[in-house]
């Protein structure tokens, strides 16, 4: 990873969007959530090491394009209820 670069931008993105999800409108309630759950909950997230602070999940947000993440996140969930559909027909 570059210099200055400690965490794994996927694994930021989805500590963004389950923080959301749980209720989390600021930066800080992010960083919170993350920093409330247990060790393991970071490692499924991606994280091996100390989750980042509130500067990482700030700085993040901010030098994203919010029309991109947006446009980035309803293909994400279109991908995820589209599999869910698929599993539920193949698996039920």
């Amino acid at each position: 990873m570059p210099q200055g670069r400690r965490h794994v931008f996927n694994a930021m993105l989805a500590t963004v969007v389950f923080a959301a999800l749980f209720g989390a409108r600021s930066h800080q309630a992010v960083v919170d959530w993350l920093h409330a759950m247990p060790v393991e909950g970071w490692h499924l997230l991606g994280y091996w090491r100390r989750p980042p602070q509130y500067g990482a999940i700030r700085n993040l947000l901010i030098a994203n394009c919010p029309d991109a993440f947006q446009r980035a996140l309803s293909a994400w969930t279109q991908e995820v209820l589209r599999c869910h559909a698929v599993w539920k027909t193949d698996f039920q």
